[in-house]
């Protein structure tokens, strides 16, 4: 069985609009910082030792409380609802934090299994996907098998993108061929995972041009 890659480079993110920065408007970048900073906290032994659990209550609050026992159970069927309920830019990023807190495997299988459920919520999930990037836990073929037995809408381009991020253009073609060869799918199934490798040819960015767009369409709307 082929195992998900370990280690990637980390991309920095370039930013094309500097007014929005100067306005306080990126949230992300903002909230990254303060879970750093947390971060720092709980690794420093010198401040924690006189009361070691102030760093941890810190961090539970951070992640909103309530929220935090979701994440960490990965309730199903109240993510979904989250995710259904996400009404604007600056919800979806409060939720791709709290969800970033997790980095067990039930992110992933709760996320990825969303994504291909069609619908509102599976492209906002597949945009979880893309933001938070969470470890795969199955091989790229067996990831393809699942999407030829879902309901994925082939127009959520961020599944492609994710696929392509962790695993690679080649290797993704080679899981598909190894797939087509090894599996049997109906007919609709074939056409349905066959999409992957059409997306796969297109150029990598623009398979999430429409996701980076949308923090500045929402910028511009609230002016």
């Amino acid at each position: 069985m082929q195992s998900a890659p370990i280690d990637r480079p980390v991309s920095a993110t370039v930013f094309t609009r500097p007014t929005l920065v100067a306005a306080g408007r990126d949230r992300r970048l903002s909230a990254q910082m303060l879970r750093f900073s947390i971060g720092k906290l709980l690794s420093s032994r010198d401040r924690l030792n006189p009361q070691p659990k102030a760093a941890l209550q810190l961090h539970k609050i951070f992640v909103a409380g309530t929220a935090y026992k979701w994440i960490q159970n990965m309730d199903k069927e109240i993510g979904l609802r989250r995710i259904e309920s996400v009404p604007d830019y600056d919800a979806f990023v409060d939720l791709a934090l709290e969800l970033g807190t997790n980095s067990g495997a039930e992110l992933f299988d709760f996320l990825f299994t969303q994504s291909l459920a069609g619908g509102r919520a599976g492209g906002l999930a597949a945009c979880l996907m893309v933001e938070i990037d969470p470890r795969p836990t199955r091989c790229c073929k067996e990831l393809l098998a699942e999407i030829a037995r879902s309901n994925w809408d082939v127009s959520t381009k961020e599944v492609p993108f994710y696929l392509i991020t962790w695993f690679g253009k080649h290797f993704l073609m080679d899981a598909y061929r190894s797939l087509i060869e090894e599996t049997r799918l109906t007919p609709e199934q074939q056409q349905r995972v066959s999409t992957i490798l059409y997306w796969t040819a297109s150029p990598t960015a623009n398979l999430i041009r429409s996701y980076h767009d949308w923090p500045w369409r929402a910028a511009e709307d609230s002016e």
